[in-house]
């Protein structure tokens, strides 16, 4: 089963992207702030991050995320 990791503030769209990931299959786990970010990805491995870039101004730990993760995928 894949693993899926959100980090967002919107408790709403946390329930609501969760509810419909899980339906379909995936492991989901969800976070509304990016203070616990690094250690969740660490022991949940994802295979693949949602992230709210906006929260990177927001929580400091989510930075490094932004620039492994976020950037990589973009590109």
């Amino acid at each position: 089963m894949s693993k899926v990791l959100i980090v967002d503030d919107e408790e709403d769209i946390l329930d609501l992207a969760k509810i419909v990931l899980e339906n379909a299959g995936y492991d989901v786990q969800t976070l509304s702030n990016g203070m616990h970010t690094i250690d969740l990805v660490s022991s949940f491995q994802p295979d693949l991050l949602l992230l709210d870039l906006s929260l990177i101004h927001i929580s400091e730990p989510t930075r490094p995320l932004y620039i492994s993760y976020a950037v990589f995928c973009l590109k």
